[in-house]
């Protein structure tokens, strides 16, 4: 049986003693193609300085570099001194990469954050923000990019309550392109906001699944007795999986046009070519 629970946990919602013969077949089917073809990453660093996001050194020239820094040590800001949405308790604090996170409300000027970032080689890099839910949208880029927006309708990758009304959330703000050493992050809030706040950003080569303060490649600790945490390598399918139903979609979809019926059957608009529901 299945506890509910209120929140997407990293543990299986099933006690290990009390696996029916049903969910134990489910459970089974569901890892039946997990490889492993995650790349191996390495170990998380000490806290870096105010001024520069220390890189994370490869353990292997061809294992996925990535650099984690904390928002709230930026080289430049004019955000205020005091953060109204800063925890105040344990629970609040352990939400949070660091203790803490750097926020204002309702600005009367625009605000900005300057970070000096070293990158470890040159790549494709993906960057991710943690901050305020779609509170504060704002712009961003790298060096002398052109700039990039993060709207207020972002997807929201994961959720984590800090207060009543307060939540940190990793958000996705897309691909970079870097050479190896020190490059400027610069980014802009206007005037007015609601509420903004940041608490960490991270550029990564490889997989990246937001799950709170989880750096890349870190797992969950344990999981209370009884249970176990499900914590897999990610797969990214670069081999054909036993149970790919892939085949029967379209390359894109829409490729084939709207379904029509004709006659007494369904069939693609383009083509003609049947279609079973």
């Amino acid at each position: 049986m299945v506890r509910p629970t209120r929140y997407l946990s990293p543990y299986i919602a099933m006690p290990i003693a009390r696996l029916s013969a049903a969910a134990l077949l489910a459970t089974t089917l569901s890892l039946f193609d997990a490889r492993v073809h995650a790349e191996p990453a390495p170990p998380p660093t000490s806290p870096t300085s105010p001024a520069t996001a220390a890189a994370t050194p490869a353990t292997a020239t061809d294992a996925p570099a990535w650099v984690w820094w904390e928002a709230e040590r930026p080289k430049a800001t004019n955000f205020p001194n005091r953060n109204p949405f800063a925890p105040t308790d344990d629970k609040g604090r352990n939400a949070l990469s660091a203790g803490g996170w750097l926020g204002a409300e309702k600005p009367v000027t625009p605000l900005f954050l300057v970070y000096d970032v070293a990158v470890p080689r040159t790549g494709t890099f993906t960057f991710y923000a943690r901050k305020f839910w779609r509170h504060g949208p704002f712009r961003w880029r790298f060096d002398d990019e052109p700039w990039r927006n993060c709207g207020p309708n972002v997807a929201l990758l994961d959720d984590v309550s800090l207060a009543k009304f307060v939540n940190a959330n990793w958000v996705e703000l897309g691909k970079v392109e870097l050479g190896a050493g020190k490059h400027t992050l610069r980014i802009e809030v206007e005037a007015g906001v609601g509420a903004v706040a940041f608490d960490c950003f991270v550029l990564t080569e490889g997989a990246f699944t937001p799950r709170g303060t989880l750096k890349p490649g870190t797992r969950h600790a344990g999981a209370p007795e009884g249970w176990f945490a499900f914590d897999p390598d990610a797969d990214h399918a670069t081999q054909p999986a036993a149970l790919d139903l892939r085949y029967l979609n379209e390359a894109s979809a829409g490729e084939h046009g709207f379904i029509q019926v004709r006659g007494d059957g369904f069939m693609h608009e383009k083509n003609g070519e049947p279609v079973r529901f």
